[in-house]
């Protein structure tokens, strides 16, 4: 069973105020999540529904918290000796575009995340800001021609010294990087994310069932 006390999810449900929902523990069956009878979690992102600040796109994503808690869950570099984001799911359905966040290192009051890791038409890329809230955000290839329907499991290393280290597994296939988090993040802000963001703006024509969809067999943070 995966331990939700540990995070928040936002879908792109529309609350009185016109933004999206958040949910914290524990979260309600609804067509965006649901637990299914082995413990795993399922998600549906609709391309067309409410989003949250500073974005126009939909997300079904978990943001951690401090657990059993309402309190977001934000670290530093040098709090701790090394850090895991672990996550393993398989995609059912992505946008018509074909790209997907699956998870995130985001910095907190920044639009621009340090990290995205980004299911792009069955190839997983790495999307890096090295200097904190930088325009571009270059791209490193993990593994290429994953098909939908096929489990991935990947995770997301920071060290002390703010080296990150990236490991992705498809059946027997293996791809990772590396890259360092440079001085300008010194003293941030930063949390981990994962689930489904879609990277693919709705319009009137965008149809009621496109989107993403994903089971996620595992979600867990590790730290020293």
């Amino acid at each position: 069973m995966i331990d939700l006390s540990y995070w928040n999810l936002t879908t792109p449900e529309v609350t009185a105020a016109g933004g999206a929902i958040t949910y914290w523990p524990e979260f309600p069956t609804c067509d965006y999540f649901s637990i299914l009878e082995s413990g795993d979690l399922a998600l549906w992102a609709p391309t067309k529904g409410a989003t949250t600040t500073n974005s126009e796109r939909t997300r079904t994503e978990f943001r951690e918290i401090v657990p059993g808690t309402t309190t977001l869950k934000n670290w530093q570099l040098g709090e701790y000796v090394s850090q895991y984001l672990r996550v393993a799911m398989t995609m059912r359905q992505v946008t018509p575009n074909g790209k997907v966040v699956i998870g995130q290192i985001h910095v907190k009051d920044i639009s621009r995340p340090m990290l995205k890791i980004l299911w792009d038409n069955g190839s997983i890329r790495a999307k890096v800001r090295q200097h904190c809230n930088q325009t571009s955000d270059p791209d490193f290839v993990l593994l290429e021609g994953i098909p939908l329907d096929e489990r991935i499991s990947f995770s997301v290393g920071v060290s002390q010294g703010g080296v990150v280290s990236i490991n992705l597994a498809h059946g027997a296939r293996r791809g990772e990087c590396r890259f360092n988090m440079l001085p300008s993040y010194v003293g941030r802000l930063l949390y981990f994310k994962a689930g489904l963001y879609n990277q693919e703006d709705a319009t009137d024509l965008t149809p009621p069932d496109a989107g993403s969809r994903a089971i996620i067999h595992k979600l867990e943070t590790e730290r020293t």
